[in-house]
């Protein structure tokens, strides 16, 4: 926002610039006249024609407005179109690099493409550009054979995909995409919240829920509004930091309330779940995948060494390791 803040004002700033001297000139040209006129031509005016001369402190004051503009025109353009020099040192330093397509849409912008090697606790995910094309940089893959994995909401990898990174060349490895069949399993928390119906205070009881789980475990339940007065309270007896796999009951459980007090919140779950239906009777709906600018970064993922870890102040040090406290 900032940046686009900063753009519109050095537009708008050398927008006016332009307009003050076309004023100016017009000011200037309609004095002249006058002067012209009414025979008032100043007696130190060099000779020639009367009539459209443009005074010497003109001449002098224009190329230096001229290259304030041009500087401006310069910084906005470099906000507005980034130079190509990264992107060539990227090509020209990638580890890996490839292009991911399907057959619905061709090319593919916005796929997330992750690189783990088998045994290693760190993974790298880059992001396809307009042309489909993803690169990671030589100096966050080490040599070795990768597993390629993708997130690109719709779609799976048509067949496993993997590469084998060597010292000093590239490796290529082409991605092809098919259509999912199993949408659900792909959405995340947001969009299963674009998803449901419901009012906002409706959903903002579901807001308690991911602190622990996914809203996909909530969406394909099964319970009833009279079964879901007891799972609410019994969830919410549940300390901050539980897990599914590792429950933390809390010691005061009068706390979590009584069944009944959530009845209203029930009922409104019954009916996005499948309790009474096979199939969610609401439209699925997905985030838009990234573009442009929003394509280029690379994230780095680290594994934690307990599944029920819960990692808090993360911090890296000088030479790369991750400390953390932990919650879990």
């Amino acid at each position: 926002m900032a940046c686009r803040t900063g753009l519109r004002f050095r537009l708008d700033l050398i927008g006016a610039m332009r307009r003050r001297d076309g004023d100016r000139k017009a000011d200037s040209e309609n004095r002249r006249k006058e002067a012209c006129d009414h025979d008032e031509i100043p007696p130190s005016t060099p000779a020639g024609p009367k009539c459209g001369r443009i005074p010497h402190s003109f001449h002098r004051e224009n190329p230096m407005r001229a290259k304030l503009m041009l500087t401006l025109a310069a910084i906005a353009a470099a906000m507005v179109f980034p130079p190509l020099g990264n992107a060539v040192r990227a090509e020209g330093d990638a580890a890996l690099t490839g292009v991911v397509s399907s057959e619905a849409e061709g090319k593919m912008e916005g796929v997330v493409v992750t690189a783990h090697r088998p045994g290693a606790i760190v993974q790298v995910s880059v992001t396809t550009d307009a042309e489909g094309r993803y690169s990671f940089p030589r100096d966050r893959l080490q040599p070795g054979v990768y597993a390629l994995s993708i997130r690109a909401v719709g779609y799976d990898i048509d067949s496993p995909a993997k590469a084998a990174v060597a010292n000093g060349k590239a490796a290529t490895a082409d991605i092809k995409l098919k259509t999912t069949k199993n949408l659900a399993g792909q959405l995340t928390n947001a969009e299963w919240m674009m998803s449901i119906p419901g009012t906002e205070e409706q959903k903002a009881g579901l807001l308690n829920c991911v602190g622990c789980h996914t809203l996909e475990r909530v969406v394909r339940s099964t319970h009833d509004s009279d079964e879901w007065t007891h799972v609410i309270s019994r969830m919410l007896g549940y300390g901050a930091v539980s897990q599914p796999i590792k429950p933390q009951p809390m010691l005061d459980r009068s706390r979590a309330g009584t069944p009944e007090q959530y009845r209203k919140l029930a009922d409104y779950l019954a009916t996005i779940n499948l309790s009474a239906v096979d199939h969610w009777p609401y439209e699925l709906k997905t985030l838009p995948r990234p573009k442009g600018r929003d394509t280029r970064a690379i994230v780095t993922q680290y594994d934690v060494v307990r599944p029920t870890s819960e990692p808090h102040d993360v911090l890296v040090d000088k030479e790369g390791k991750v400390w953390y406290t932990d919650f879990g």
